[in-house]
C-alpha cells in the first residue's frame, strides 16, 4: 500500500510503547500516523520490554495502513541510541526527536541514523524525521532546527513548553497559542510540515474548537494521545464538498476575469485578489488529492 503522502496526515496518535490497551486501541483507530511513544508514556523499566515488541507493532500498523513512527528518548539519555538502534528498520516510515533546542542535536541525530541505517542496509533518507520542539530555547533556535534537508517538518509541545514557559495553565492559554503562531510562521517560511501540540483533554467539544482554531492558523496536522479523538481530527482537517465547491467558483470566477486582464472579483460582497485565488486553489487541490488518496487505498 502506497504511504500516505506527508501533506495528507491529520491525525498523529502518540502510543505508549508497553500500554497494552492502546496499543490494541490504535489498531482500530482511524489515526493517519500512529507513534510508538518510547519517552513520556514509557517508563524507564519497561523500555526493554517495548523494543523487543516494536517489531510486531510497526508491522501490524503497517499491515493496517498506517504510517509508522517512533518517538525515541533524547540521545543525550541512556536509552536514547538503544531507541535509535530497534526503531530504524523495514517498517518504520518516521522517527520523532523529543526535547530539540538546538541544531547541534539535529547533527548527532542525523549522524548516527545514517550509521545504523548503513549498518541494517536501509536506504538513504526513507525515513523520514519530525524533531519535537518542546522549550522556550528550542522554539527560539527553530530556524536552525528545522532548516536541514532531512527535516521534512516538526512537532510543537505543550505541557513541556508550559513549563519551559512557568505557565500555571496550559489549556486555552493565550502564551501557548503564540507558541503555536511563532511555530508554523517558521515551519511555513522553511516549507516545513507543522503537527500541533497533543490534545491531552478528554473533551471532543474543546477539541472541535481547537481544531477550527489551528486550521485559522494555517496548520492542517493535529496529534493526541487519544485514538478516539482521531476521526474527530481526521473530519475538521479535510477539506469538505462545501469548502471545494467554494472554492470552484472562486476559481471559476477568477478565471473569467484573468483572462480579461483583471486580478480582482467580488464574491459574497468580499473584494478579493489574487491571493483568495490562490487559496482556493490549494483548498480544491488537497481535497483531490484526498478522493485520489482514499480511491488508491480501496484499491488496493
Amino acid at each position: 500500500m502506497k504511504l500516505r503522502p506527508l501533506h495528507l496526515r491529520r491525525s498523529w496518535l502518540f502510543v505508549g510503547a508497553t500500554n497494552e490497551n492502546d496499543i490494541k486501541d490504535s489498531y482500530k483507530s482511524e489515526a493517519d500516523v500512529c507513534i510508538l511513544e518510547f519517552e513520556d508514556f514509557c517508563s524507564p523499566k519497561d523500555r526493554p520490554l517495548g523494543r523487543k515488541n516494536l517489531p510486531k507493532i510497526l508491522e501490524n500498523w503497517k499491515k493496517k495502513g498506517k504510517v509508522t513512527a517512533v518517538r525515541i528518548n533524547p540521545l543525550e539519555t541512556s536509552d536514547g541510541l538503544k531507541d535509535l538502534h530497534v526503531a530504524i528498520s523495514k517498517n518504520l516510515d518516521v522517527i520523532l526527536l523529543p526535547k530539540v533546542n538546538n541544531k547541534n542535536q539535529i547533527e548527532i541525530f542525523l549522524e548516527n541514523k545514517k550509521i545504523i541505517e548503513n549498518k541494517k542496509k536501509i536506504k538513504k533518507n526513507r525515513i523520514e524525521f519530525i524533531p519535537n520542539i518542546e522549550t522556550a530555547e528550542g522554539l527560539e533556535n527553530i530556524k536552525d532546527i528545522i532548516n536541514f534537508e532531512q527535516v521534512k517538518g516538526a512537532l510543537i509541545a505543550s505541557e513541556d513548553m508550559a513549563v519551559s514557559l512557568g505557565l500555571l495553565e496550559s489549556k486555552n492559554n493565550d502564551m501557548l497559542n503564540f507558541v503555536r503562531k511563532r511555530f508554523h510562521l517558521a515551519c511555513s517560511a522553511y516549507k516545513k510540515y507543522s503537527i500541533d501540540m497533543p490534545f491531552t483533554w478528554n473533551n471532543d467539544n474543546e477539541l472541535k474548537k481547537d481544531l477550527k482554531y489551528i486550521k485559522s492558523l494555517g496548520i492542517l496536522a493535529k496529534s493526541s494521545i487519544n485514538s478516539r479523538h482521531c476521526n474527530i481530527i481526521n473530519k475538521a482537517l479535510t477539506p469538505n464538498l462545501k469548502e471545494a465547491n467554494e472554492a470552484s467558483k472562486i476559481i471559476k470566477q477568477f478565471n473569467k476575469v484573468l483572462s480579461k486582464g483583471k486580478r480582482q472579483i467580488s464574491f459574497k460582497n468580499h473584494f478579493l485578489e489574487l491571493p483568495a485565488y490562490n487559496s482556493a486553489l490549494k483548498t480544491l487541490n488537497r481535497y483531490s488529492d484526498f478522493i485520489g488518496y482514499n480511491k488508491l487505498r480501496k484499491n488496493n
